[in-house]
């Protein structure tokens, strides 16, 4: 089995480095900058959950700047680039040696069809994680949030090509679910995604100490039921996918708003307990004076609701206050 990872920051590095580890795969990662130079000096650093540190280089692990570098046919390529960086991925994904089938693990809804459109939609599958990685330092990548990452057929019941990824997820050390209705799963993590992210882009605090405020709690609840409604309006209903946060499914099912907003405080307090603060990516862009990935969150979400005729205020006005923190840059 050949995996190629396109885009392989943190989380790509982190989906590549675990697969090699795990004995089924050989994998390139296709990297650019410091870090894919630190990665090719000196193997590929991983810092566990646990704090454990180990360099992961040998046979069978590569690492690669460009399409021309890649001297194989890939039967899974993983795209893991920002959504800023989508287009330019699909360049390079149409130059790569022949591709068997590929996935993408990005925020949003939009970059599965992109995908399918480069390399056709039968080679296309399903996916949708929770994993979280960060980079403290070129070469280095931290497994920051432990989760599963749902894998199934975008039509259809799960196939062997789609078992045999999981399969390998799990040997690496990522826990892996192979699933029926994927479209629901990622409609799921969008819904979260658009909900945490617009709060932790308005208020610049993290996803815990934001939503353990009665305002906090409040927005999210807000963001969260017109999200549902998009999705209900997309004929998909929320699954118990995610539970680092007050899901989705969870927020939907309270007998009210006031009630799910208690939910979401209280989830807020154990996760403040347990020491977690829940920055997302989105944060941290902000934070590092990055463009943000507002408009392939928030932003698809209006769009998406216009098409549909359904009304998302809240969301829109999140949507509007972050998208001028980018434009004002």
């Amino acid at each position: 089995m050949h995996v190629a990872v396109l885009g392989a920051g943190a989380l790509g590095t982190l989906f590549g480095a675990s697969l090699w580890r795990g004995g089924g795969a050989e994998v390139t990662l296709l990297a650019r900058g410091a870090h894919r130079e630190a990665m090719a000096a000196r193997g590929v650093g991983l810092i566990g959950g646990d704090g454990a540190r180990e360099v992961l280089q040998g046979p069978g692990l590569r690492i690669a700047a460009g399409p021309g570098e890649v001297d194989r046919p890939i039967d899974y390529l993983i795209v893991a680039v920002k959504g800023r960086d989508f287009a330019g991925a699909m360049e390079t994904a149409s130059a790569l040696p022949p591709v068997g089938c590929a996935l993408t693990l990005q925020n949003g809804i939009r970059f599965e069809r992109g995908l399918a459109d480069v390399l056709g939609a039968g080679r296309v599958i399903g996916a949708m994680t929770m994993e979280g990685a960060e980079m403290p330092e070129p070469g280095t990548v931290r497994h920051m949030l432990p989760a599963v990452t749902y894998l199934g057929e975008r039509v259809g019941e799960a196939t062997g090509r789609v078992r045999r990824l999981a399969e390998a997820m799990e040997a690496g050390g990522l826990p892996a679910r192979v699933i029926e209705d994927v479209a629901a799963a990622v409609w799921t993590k969008f819904v979260q995604s658009c909900a945490a992210s617009g709060v932790c882009g308005v208020t610049r605090l993290g996803y815990a100490p934001a939503t353990a405020t009665a305002a906090g709690a409040d927005l999210y609840v807000r963001l969260v039921l017109e999200g549902l409604a998009v999705m209900r309006a997309e004929g998909l209903r929320p699954g118990p996918y995610l539970g680092d946060a007050a899901s989705p499914q969870a927020v939907g099912a309270a007998a009210g708003p006031a009630e799910a907003a208690d939910l979401v405080r209280r989830t807020a307090a154990r996760l403040i307990d347990a020491g977690y603060v829940g920055g997302t990516s989105l944060l941290r862009d902000l934070e590092a004076g990055r463009p943000t990935e507002a408009e392939y969150l928030m932003g698809d979400m209006v769009r998406t609701a216009a098409g549909h005729r359904v009304p998302v205020p809240t969301m829109a006005a999140v949507h509007l206050a972050i998208a001028a923190a980018d434009q004002s840059r």
